[in-house]
């Protein structure tokens, strides 16, 4: 069961953040954390999975990029989110499977093209990994709804419209390191949210990586050597990067055998995107 936001705003006030309690606990969300355990034998093809092999329609061909298979990731069914009961902005049915192009990154590195978003409503059945593509060990999923803040970081465009002041930086850090442990929340896989990241923001990554004017936006945000200066400009960034919504974040899992880069794999989409459920439009980043 969640803790009710007024539990959560008093522990603010424990941690000397009341300045800002309101503020903090508006910026809450609703996220539901995959905790996987292998699977001993066959899955239901339509179940939450992390790993093993997709449900697809029979119309639908493998995700392919270039004329390649893409590794599947996991899959999340909409109507087992929704008996949670949770507001998260999803729809109420359907399935999402997500893909990568495991090839390519280990390659080249991260395209904006390298992974997928799968979405459909019709019954699929349990589809074979296409021949010479990874698969990753096969997890059944339970399904922990928990509270969701953004990770302390002083380029995380939500810290940055708070506006802490003196020690409140390392007291949100501090709040923020033990929310997941009040919270009873365990690690894994999350659904919606904020994500976790290993460095910098992915919020602000997915804006600067979407706009034509990275070169020139990227140090108002990351200067290098330098503090960062406050600008219309930069304000104009940051609330921009706020639109951004967090879809789905892999993470490194020894269950389903799945070793990552930094903290995982994260899909993203803008809040109109999300708002209108058009959720094959993610894009994706390394976290």
């Amino acid at each position: 069961m969640m803790k009710p936001v007024s539990e959560i705003r008093a522990k603010l006030h424990e941690y000397d953040l009341g300045r800002v309690a309101d503020e903090i606990s508006a910026l809450l969300r609703p996220c539901v954390r995959l905790v996987t355990e292998a699977a001993s034998g066959e899955l239901h093809a339509m179940h939450t999975r992390i790993g093993g092999m997709p449900a697809l329609p029979p119309s639908r061909d493998w995700p392919s990029r270039n004329g390649r298979p893409l590794s599947f990731l996991g899959q999340v069914n909409l109507s087992q989110i929704a008996e949670l009961g949770l507001d998260l902005g999803l729809p109420e049915r359907g399935m999402l499977g997500f893909y990568l192009d495991e090839v390519s990154l280990a390659e080249s590195g991260w395209t904006p093209d390298g992974a997928r978003v799968v979405h459909f409503e019709d019954e699929g059945t349990a589809r074979a990994t296409p021949d010479g593509v990874h698969e990753y060990r096969a997890c059944s999923v339970t399904l922990v709804p928990s509270w969701s803040l953004p990770a302390m970081s002083s380029s995380c465009p939500f810290i940055y419209q708070l506006g802490l002041e003196g020690d409140e930086d390392d007291a949100y850090q501090d709040f923020a390191s033990m929310m997941d442990e009040h919270l009873g929340a365990p690690p894994g896989h999350q659904l919606c949210g904020y994500g976790d990241v290993h460095d910098g923001d992915m919020h602000v990554d997915a804006e600067l990586d979407t706009s034509p004017r990275r070169e020139e936006l990227q140090p108002l945000v990351y200067p290098l050597g330098s503090p960062r200066t406050q600008s219309e400009e930069l304000d104009a960034v940051m609330a921009s990067a706020r639109t951004w919504r967090l879809l789905m974040q892999f993470v490194e899992d020894d269950s389903a055998e799945m070793g990552w880069w930094e903290r995982g794999i994260a899909f993203l989409l803008r809040q109109d995107a999300f708002a209108a459920a058009r959720l094959t439009d993610a894009y994706w980043r390394l976290a």
